[in-house]
């Protein structure tokens, strides 16, 4: 049985100490960007955005303002949509009651069945 042993490894190339320390000054930067959320993700984590926009308390009542006046008209649209359909229902009903007449009159008048 025999072991094989790797070679040693190497040292790392040496570095003159400019680049040292501008590494290291770059991942500090790196760390503290990192760290720290810009300014518009604190604005988007603290404030919820309708379009896009963050929104305060007069928008919140605004957009209040304007459902309840949607709400008001949607009632009102359907309040004249029921009202013209009762009203083409009664039309419509009172049309084929005068139909039915001219028909009886007609066959009494010529004893023939329109159709």
């Amino acid at each position: 049985m025999s072991t094989t042993t790797s070679p040693p490894a190497s040292p790392p190339p040496a570095q003159s100490p400019t680049s040292l320390d501008s590494a290291s000054e770059a991942l500090a930067n790196l760390r503290v960007s990192l760290d720290e959320p810009s300014a518009k993700q604190a604005v988007a984590d603290t404030s919820p955005a309708v379009n896009g926009r963050p929104h305060s308390d007069k928008d919140y009542v605004q957009l209040e303002a304007e459902l309840a006046q949607s709400r008001a008209e949607k009632e009102a649209l359907e309040d004249k949509y029921s009202a013209l359909v009762d009203r083409v229902t009664t039309l419509r009903k009172t049309l084929g009651d005068k139909l039915k007449q001219d028909a009886v009159s007609l066959y009494g008048h010529f004893g023939v069945i329109f159709i």
